[in-house]
């Protein structure tokens, strides 16, 4: 009987072990397999009897000492059979009388209780059972949560319809039938939405995305925090301990040094390391020396991508790294080694990296590494790829000097705010050298090019309306295209002209008749002037963004939420009870990860109510539009309500609700709680709600 119901048990668990719940699974399992060990096996069961009869009747127990501790019934290691006894002490009776029918009933209501245990675990992990083991006794839940503040945008209330009572977190996408109303306060820039799927359908669950999840991660309603909660860096190691990580590699890997003789056997080596590094994070400094051989082999190999790839990892895991520098190092010392026909994809990753190095104005960086390139490198290029690296030195000239100008500039700003030139100076380089128009076009329009300054008139005039038409944008560009036909240098006039360029694009499919013809001529035209390298730049950074919204509750004035670029900052205001909405959102597409990095004003966000939150939505689109949303709360409890807010996107309480605690810095795959018929399009919104008086949350997002 013993045997058959243990049986029953672990195949049941068996059907668990491959999916997301092989982790406990396999514990259970264990416990199982151990319960059936103890029990047909005559004297392990004797002693175990022994102390269930001495804890459950004292008076009756046998006075023999030596037991075996019950704790043995969950081994340390699912490989071994061979428990350990261990000494008790156990009290002493005057009657030693045995009561076998008694040991049998204990024996059957032990294996119930596992049996018991190992159901409950399953039901937990398939989300039927909700365990909340951080709720505070100190934190009254009130019997009747009050409305959360109604929002506003742009002047026009939401419905104030009552909040609906957040679903259950699980492992696995709800099921979300789409509501055809939800996409009502799109943007304009938004496509025209399909109808809904039926509301039978369901998304597949994203297994592949997601980890084995502990218990503790569902008692908090979250992802196993190994996986969501980003990576917290660690100080780079010193010297000595490189040097001492170096001898132990050398000793450990002396076999595969001997043995790879060929290029593919010492790359299969680098890919073994790095490997080995990623499996090592409980040794920061063996994972760092690992990944630094990686990375020195693959560069002398040629592997430049993938050296390049080690560093990056290594700028993640690890404080104080000079990424940009260990890239420039790198690709200076692999050249000589890259195949002749890697060399344009050699050549594009320099591109990427000089604009990193100007980016971030490292200008001596990026400078060492074309100078070494044009040195070196150039003899042993082809026509097409000397020209390219002599389109890369000349925008980083025209960057430099640029930053020159805009540094002085600045000075001269801060003595005489209005001065004209200045205003000029660091406006163009703002807008053509960072790409940062938003924040350009306000120095641009104080400037002393009259084209350039009533163009920029134009574009903050079409920028701040509420609605604008297409032949508001049209003129916005027309006025740009005419600036760039102004400029004598080749540069500033291609950069003038992708701006107009995408003012144009923006028009394309809301015009009709002769303006369709107009900007259709516009467009064909500025792309055969336009170099074929600033075209694909552009397209790969600005139609990635299709737009933003922000907004506030109407009940609190105060609160505030606005954008520069892509930083964003929400905030409460100053309400006494704290309570207040802040959001801002970006809608992005064929965007797989984004890099979220941010601070906020106060280390404690005080719980006010059951809508007391901060955290990030993901609103993600389908054929049928917006048809899932995900809250990812930062250091949230559980038991969270949600209205429909944000207004944009699926416009409705999360299908998925997790935590991935607070840090300065995020990094977060959106594949992972994607629909199956994603199609590369979402909402990415930061948001606070609730959080206290004068609580600001700022964060610069990028992918």
């Amino acid at each position: 009987m013993i045997d058959a119901a243990a049986d029953k048990q672990l195949a049941f668990l068996h059907d668990l072990a491959n999916g997301e719940y092989a982790e406990m699974a396999e514990q259970v399992s264990n416990q199982v397999s151990a319960a059936r060990l103890c029990l047909l096996d005559n004297d392990k069961k004797k002693a175990y009897d022994d102390v269930l009869r001495t804890r459950l009747n004292p008076t009756s127990a046998s006075s023999v000492s030596p037991t075996i501790d019950p704790a043995y019934v969950v081994p340390k290691s699912s490989t071994s059979n061979d428990i350990p006894e261990k000494q008790v002490k156990v009290r002493k009776s005057a009657s030693t009388k045995r009561r076998p029918s008694r040991g049998k009933y204990v024996r059957f209501a032990m294996l119930l209780c596992l049996i018991a245990l190992a159901l409950v675990s399953a039901a937990i992990y398939q989300g039927r059972i909700k365990l909340d083991a951080f709720t505070s006794a100190s934190v009254p839940t009130p019997a009747v949560v009050p409305p959360s503040p109604s929002v506003e945008e742009s002047g026009d209330a939401v419905s104030g319809q009552q909040p609906r009572q957040s679903p259950e977190p699980t492992s696995t996408d709800a099921a979300a039938g789409t509501n055809p109303d939800r996409t009502a306060d799109e943007p304009t820039s938004s496509r025209p939405e399909m109808s809904p799927p039926p509301a039978t359908q369901e998304d597949e669950p994203n297994t592949a995305a997601r980890p084995k999840r502990s218990l503790s991660d569902l008692m908090h309603g979250g992802v196993s925090s190994a996986e969501s909660v980003p990576v917290v860096p660690v100080p780079l190691p010193n010297e000595n301990e490189l040097t001492e990580k170096r001898n132990l590699i050398r000793e450990l890997y002396a076999e595969e040094y001997q043995s790879a003789k060929t290029s593919k056997e010492r790359l299969e080596l680098a890919k073994l390391m790095h490997k080995e590094g990623e499996n090592s994070s409980d040794d920061p400094v063996g994972r760092f020396t690992l990944w630094r051989i990686a990375r020195d082999i693959m560069t002398l190999e040629g592997e430049f991508e993938s050296a390049i790839g080690i560093v990056e990892n290594i700028d993640k895991h690890y404080l104080d790294v000079d990424a940009d520098g260990l890239k420039v190092e790198t690709l200076k010392a692999s050249f000589e080694h890259v195949a002749r026909t890697r060399r344009d994809d050699y050549l594009g990753t320099v591109e990427k990296t000089v604009d990193s190095c100007r980016a971030s104005e490292k200008f001596d960086l990026a400078r060492s590494l074309v100078d070494y390139l044009q040195q070196n490198a150039a003899p042993l290029l082809t026509e097409s790829a000397r020209s390219k690296l002599d389109r890369i030195d000349a925008r980083l000239a025209f960057a430099e000097k640029s930053y020159e100008v805009y540094r002085r500039a600045l000075e001269r700003l801060e003595l005489e705010p209005d001065d004209e030139q200045a205003n000029e100076s660091v406006g163009r380089y703002l807008a053509l050298v960072r790409s940062d128009w938003e924040t350009g076009l306000q120095h641009l329009v104080k400037g002393t090019d009259p084209l350039v300054r009533a163009a920029a008139e134009i574009e903050l005039a079409v920028s701040a309306s509420e609605t604008s038409e297409a032949s508001e944008a049209i003129a916005v560009a027309d006025a740009w295209n005419d600036v760039a036909e102004s400029q004598p240098e080749s540069i500033p006039r291609t950069r003038f002209q992708v701006h107009a360029l995408a003012w144009y694009s923006a028009a394309e499919d809301r015009v009709q008749g002769l303006d369709q013809r107009k900007v259709d001529a516009r467009i064909a035209a500025l792309k055969r002037e336009i170099p074929p390298e600033d075209l694909a730049a552009e397209d790969a950074n600005e139609s990635k963004m299709l737009g933003f919204r922000v907004s506030t509750s109407a009940d609190s004035r105060s609160d505030f939420a606005d954008r520069n670029g892509n930083e964003f900052r929400i905030g409460m205001g100053s309400r006494p009870d704290g309570r207040g909405e802040a959001q801002a959102g970006i809608e992005l597409r064929d965007v797989e990860t984004l890099t979220v990095v941010g601070s906020a004003s106060h280390q404690d966000m005080p719980e006010i109510d059951a809508y007391s939150k901060i955290g990030f939505f993901v609103d993600y689109h389908t054929p049928g539009g917006y048809s899932k949303r995900v809250f990812l709360g930062l250091g949230m409890r559980p038991g969270r309500q949600f209205t429909d807010a944000p207004p944009w996107g699926a416009a409705g309480p999360p299908d998925i609700i997790t935590d991935i605690g607070r840090s300065s810095s995020y990094e977060i795959d959106l594949r992972r709680w994607a629909p199956s018929t994603w199609d590369g399009r979402c909402y990415f919104t930061i948001y606070m709600q609730n959080a206290g008086p004068n609580r600001a949350l700022h964060a610069a997002v990028s992918w």
